[in-house]
C-alpha cells in the first residue's frame, strides 16, 4: 500500500532533524499538515542534479535513499573515472565492477577468465592457455612443459599429443614414464620390442624389458639338444632363467626314481604333476600293503583311504557308522545302544540296563524286566 503525500510528509518530518524539517516545509507546531515537498531533496526531485545522465534513485550517488540531499559521490564503478588504471572505466567495461554501485574497480576476476594474456605467452584464459586448468584459476601460470612448444626432455617429441611423457597439456614433466614393455623401444637390445614380441615382458605394463630368459628364448642354452620349457627337462616353467638350473623334475625326467616300476606323471602315483621334483614312494592307499593291519588294503577297500593319494590307511570313520562291532556286543553302529549319534567316535559298551546281565543280582535282567531300570540306556540296575 502506498502512503499519500500528507502521510509521507508527516513521516519524513518526524524523522528529520529540526533544521531539515524546517527546510522541508514541516510546520513549526508539528501538526504535520503541510504536504511534503520532494523537490527539496536531490534524490527524489526528478532532476539529474549532477549531470551524469542518471536521475534520483537510478543514480548510484543516491545509494538507494530518497532522502539523500545530493546525487554526487558516485561509487567508483559509475563515476566515469578509470580508478584502477587498467584502461577500463565503470560497470559494463571494467571487469572489477560487479554493479554500478560497486565502490571499487579493482579487478577480482580470475586471470584464467579475465580476457587478458596475463602471463604474456600469447594465449588468453582457459582453455587456450595451458597454464590454466580451469576458468576459475586465479593465475595464468607460465605454460607447463607439456604445453610450451619445447622438447624439454630431448627425446625428439614435443608436448602433449606427441611426447609420450605428457599425460595432459598441464603436465609439467615431459619425461617418458611409459613402461618399457609398451614404449616402442628395444630397451634390452634383444631385437624384440615390447609385449608380446619381447619375451622379457609378461605384460604391456611391465616397467622393464628383461633379457629373454633361457627357458623361452628359442636357444639350446645348455647344449643338451633340447630347447626351452616343454622340451628341455632343465626348465620347470617358462620363466626359468636357465635351462641348466639343477636336475629336472623327477616326475618329468623319464626315470623310475623311486624304483616302483612306474615312470613319471601320470603313471607314477607318487607324482602329483609334471612339476613335482620327487617321485615319492607310493602312498599307503596305493602300495598294495595292509598298512594299518585292519585286513583291508588301499583305496577302494580300506575305509581309511579317501583317495589313491591318501598317505594313511588309518581308518578315521566314526565307530558308530563304520560297519564294525567295535565293542563286541553283537550290535553294529546305531543299533548299538552305546552309540548316541552316527558321528560318535566310539561304540561304548551297552549300559547295564541293556547288557543282558543281572548286574545287581535281583534275578531281573535289563529294561524293562528289572524295575530298577528306567530305560534301556540306564547304566544302573540297582537304584
Amino acid at each position: 500500500m502506498r502512503l499519500n503525500a500528507i502521510r509521507l510528509g508527516q513521516l519524513i518530518c518526524i524523522l528529520l532533524p529540526v533544521w531539515a524539517a524546517t527546510a522541508a516545509g514541516c510546520s513549526e507546531n508539528n501538526n504535520y499538515t503541510t504536504a511534503f515537498d520532494p523537490s527539496q531533496l536531490a534524490c527524489s526531485d526528478g532532476v539529474d542534479n549532477d549531470d551524469d545522465g542518471l536521475v534520483d534513485l537510478v543514480d548510484p550517488g543516491c545509494f538507494g535513499n530518497p532522502l539523500e540531499g545530493s546525487e554526487t559521490g558516485d561509487p567508483a564503478c559509475s563515476d566515469g573515472v578509470d580508478n584502477d588504471g587498467d584502461g577500463f572505466s565503470d560497470y559494463g567495461s571494467d571487469f572489477g565492477c560487479v554493479s554500478p554501485g560497486d565502490g571499487s574497480e579493482v579487478d577480482n576476476v580470475p586471470e584464467c577468465s579475465d580476457g587478458i594474456d596475463n602471463d604474456e605467452d600469447g594465449e588468453v584464459d582457459f582453455p587456450a592457455d595451458p597454464g590454466c586448468s580451469s576458468g576459475i584459476d586465479a593465475f595464468e601460470f607460465p605454460d607447463l612443459r607439456c604445453g610450451d612448444g619445447i622438447d624439454n626432455d630431448g627425446d625428439g617429441l614435443i608436448d602433449y599429443g606427441e611426447d609420450l611423457g605428457c599425460t595432459n597439456p598441464a603436465d609439467n614433466d615431459e619425461s617418458d614414464v611409459s613402461p618399457e614393455c609398451d614404449d616402442g623401444v628395444d630397451n634390452d637390445g634383444d631385437g624384440a620390442i615390447d609385449f608380446p614380441e619381447d619375451r622379457g615382458c609378461a605384460h604391456s605394463d611391465d616397467p622393464r624389458e628383461f633379457p629373454d630368459i633361457q627357458c623361452q628364448d628359442g636357444v639350446d642354452n645348455d647344449d643338451d639338444g633340447l630347447i626351452d620349457y616343454g622340451e628341455d627337462l632343465g626348465c620347470s616353467n617358462a620363466l626359468d632363467v636357465t635351462e641348466a638350473g639343477g636336475p629336472a623334475n623327477e616326475c618329468f625326467d623319464g626315470i623310475d626314481n623311486d624304483g616302483d616300476g612306474k615312470v613319471d606323471f601320470p603313471s607314477d602315483l607318487g607324482c602329483g604333476s609334471v612339476n613335482d621334483p620327487r617321485e615319492s614312494p607310493d602312498l599307503h592307499c596305493q602300495d598294495g600293503i595292509d598298512n594299518d593291519g585292519d585286513g583291508l588294503i588301499d583305496y577302494g577297500q580300506d575305509r581309511g583311504c579317501i583317495s589313491p593319494t591318501d598317505a594313511n590307511e588309518t581308518d578315521t570313520t566314526p565307530e558308530c557308522r563304520d560297519g564294525i562291532d567295535n565293542d563286541g556286543d553283537g550290535l553294529l553302529d546305531m543299533a548299538d545302544l552305546g552309540c548316541a549319534h552316527p558321528d560318535d567316535t566310539r561304540e561304548f559298551p551297552n549300559p547295564r540296563c541293556s547288557d543282558g546281565i543281572d548286574n545287581d543280582g535281583d534275578t531281573f535282567t535289563d529294561f524293562p524286566a528289572d524295575p530298577e531300570c528306567s530305560s534301556a540306556s540306564d547304566n544302573r540296575e540297582d537304584i
